[in-house]
């Protein structure tokens, strides 16, 4: 049986929905408000429900993948006012059985190195040691009719923290495709994995 842990989620974070839900349910209904407030539109507005509708999906799908809580938000860039920074925020409890944080953390270690484009380090949090990961993915966006290629560079950093019960390692993580912004991104990834802190 997995441990729970919990953080605090900063204001602006609008939690997504990781399993399927009703298009016309109260759910979604209180998903819309809650985009709607995110990007300052009214309640009814359609541009609300639309985007409702794409993070709802984007939820699910991370939902399908083992993620158990995930959340959007949208900040104007310290930097560049003008320039949003949208950040994604999720988490799982993963299950284990190791003997101790340290037997874990050598294992996280090297599970972590052996992917490309990850680099991995410990960091000691309020809720343990932990292993801290930046991911770096490169993708080229392409517009078929008029040729135009568009390249997306998309960071992630996550903590991984070993339940010092042997039972579960909780991950954190957050990642934007905010190049200019990383540093503010990564800041608050490292706020959020402060507030981390197990239950019982």
């Amino acid at each position: 049986m997995t441990r729970e842990f919990t953080f605090t989620v900063p204001d602006g974070f609008v939690e997504l929905p990781v399993e399927d839900i009703e298009v016309g349910g109260a759910e979604k209904h209180e998903l819309d408000g809650r985009v709607a407030s995110a990007f300052g539109l009214a309640a009814d507005d359609p541009n609300a429900a639309m985007l409702a509708n794409t993070y709802a999906l984007y939820g699910e799908t991370m939902g399908a993948q083992g993620i158990g809580y995930a959340a959007i938000a949208i900040y104007r860039s310290p930097d560049v006012p003008d320039r949003p920074i949208m950040p994604v925020l999720d988490s799982s409890c993963i299950p284990s059985e190791h003997d101790s944080v340290d037997v874990a953390i050598e294992g996280l270690l090297d599970v972590h190195a052996s992917v490309e484009g990850r680099t991995a380090r410990t960091l000691n949090l309020p809720a343990g040691k932990a292993v801290v990961t930046i991911q770096e993915e490169k993708t080229i966006l392409r517009n078929e009719e008029d040729s135009v290629e568009v390249p997306v560079l998309q960071r992630q950093v996550a903590a991984w923290i070993p339940d010092p019960r042997g039972t579960s390692v909780a991950m954190v993580a957050v990642c934007s495709n905010n190049w200019q912004d990383w540093e503010h991104v990564a800041v608050l990834a490292l706020d959020i994995f402060d507030t981390v802190s197990w239950a019982g």
